[in-house]
């Protein structure tokens, strides 16, 4: 019977892989490829008690747990295709002398014998060693790979049970009130499940910590496992000036705030008025409107024409009086953003500095521009283009009337301290 061929050119390999490891990978996607076609569900595979041995053995030189000592499963499912191991307990001589007595064609592949390989040095070097000191190895070792598998099986039933109840992703607090040995076990089984990922030793025992010292809603989790990162999502809540501010992930890199509630809104008197246009050395008539707008900082938000009309203000710089003036215009249609920002502050005794990018102005133009019905769903503010900056913040209103103010944030270092 004529077999269907393929050749395999190139296979990836991750940075975290062994070579044997991206070629099983390649091997199964390849044979699977073949069969589907042609309408096969089942695929025989043809290793034996002597390649399970060398699995357990490789495992346990990597201090595999329980799935590693079960060695190779005899039935499995990939891409779509069942795969079956019908020769895991007749050993690899009784098959060299079938082929022999037969005289069924056969391939011997050079590289088995490349001792470079830990697989080839166990075939060739320890598997003799072992057979001259412990004869029945090969049945030992499957009675022991069954087992293995027995309680592997157990372990992700429980894990199985422990993942409905704590949700996908898993819940934080479903997750602290597991015992840490329990906990582990299903992150191992979650992160394999899920993600194909599999942490090593130390990468478990820093994210068991991480979650057992994650007992605030502001404390933040990064952690690399295998290929990516292991991270909280969802609100958690920071302590600052005006008091305790959720913050949410909106996807990728961004990250934003709720914009606490104004202490100080409404339009400016007279004199009022005429301070900020002193400072801002403007004439009245280029003011849309002023109002404060003040969630901490005494902000005071000014409504010019135009971003041009922002990005032209000349202010003081210097003012005997404390000042919190915000400047805000709209851009056109084509404009790198929907408005144009400038913040402007005292910084000293007598200084008047500007700031690249102001978290709590924007968060106070927003609510006053959402208020007076000037913008309705999100938007974007662009900040700090004066001093040569390229800040972009993300503004919008959810159904609920919160203002939620974003902007992307990189990760500079991650970790845990104690005080």
């Amino acid at each position: 019977m004529a077999a269907p061929t393929a050749t395999i050119n190139r296979c990836a390999i991750r940075r975290t892989d062994l070579p044997e490891d991206a070629a099983r990978r390649a091997r199964y996607a390849t044979l699977a490829a073949l069969a589907l076609p042609r309408g096969l569900r089942h695929v025989a595979l043809a290793q034996h008690a002597d390649d399970q041995v060398e699995t357990m053995l490789i495992a346990l030189g990597r201090g595999a747990g329980l799935d590693g000592l079960a060695g190779m499963p005899r039935q499995m499912q990939r891409h779509g295709m069942n795969f079956h191991r019908p020769l895991l307990e007749v050993p690899a001589v009784a098959l060299r002398e079938w082929i022999a007595q037969s005289g069924t064609a056969h391939i011997d592949d050079p590289t088995n014998a490349d001792l470079r390989y830990t697989r080839n040095r166990i075939r060739l070097q320890l598997l003799p060693a072992l057979a001259a000191t412990l004869p029945q190895f090969r049945e030992t070792f499957a009675r022991s790979a069954r087992n293995a598998a027995k309680a592997s099986r157990l372990l992700a039933e429980v894990a199985a049970s422990d993942s409905e109840a704590a949700g996908s992703p898993p819940a934080l607090a479903a997750l602290r009130a597991l015992p840490r040995g329990r906990l582990a076990n299903l992150l191992r089984h979650w992160l394999k499940r899920e993600h194909d990922a599999v942490p090593s030793e130390a990468q478990l025992e820093q994210l068991l910590d991480q979650i057992e010292a994650c007992s605030t809603r502001g404390h933040r989790i990064r952690l690399k496992v295998a290929d990516g990162y292991v991270q909280r999502e969802g609100q958690v809540v920071q302590e600052c000036g005006v008091g305790l501010v959720t913050i949410r992930r909106d996807g990728g890199d961004r990250l934003a705030f709720a914009a606490p509630p104004l202490i100080r809104s409404g339009p400016l008197d007279e004199a009022e008025l005429a301070e900020v246009l002193e400072v801002l050395q403007i004439e009245r008539d280029a003011v849309i409107d002023a109002a404060w707008a003040c969630n901490g900082p005494g902000w005071v938000a000014v409504l010019l024409e135009s971003a041009d009309a922002v990005l032209a203000v000349e202010p003081r710089r210097s003012f005997p009086h404390v000042i919190d003036i915000g400047v805000v215009g709209p851009h056109a249609a084509d404009g790198p953003a929907d408005f144009e920002i400038r913040a402007f502050f005292s910084a000293g005794p007598g200084m008047i500095m500007e700031d690249p990018v102001t978290g709590s102005l924007n968060a106070s133009i927003a609510q006053w521009l959402y208020a007076t019905n000037r913008v309705e769903g999100p938007y974007v503010a662009a900040q700090g283009t004066r001093l040569g900056r390229r800040g972009r913040v993300h503004l919008d209103r959810d159904k609920d009337g919160q203002v939620w103010v974003g902007g992307a944030a990189r990760g500079l270092f991650a970790g845990t301290s104690l005080f």
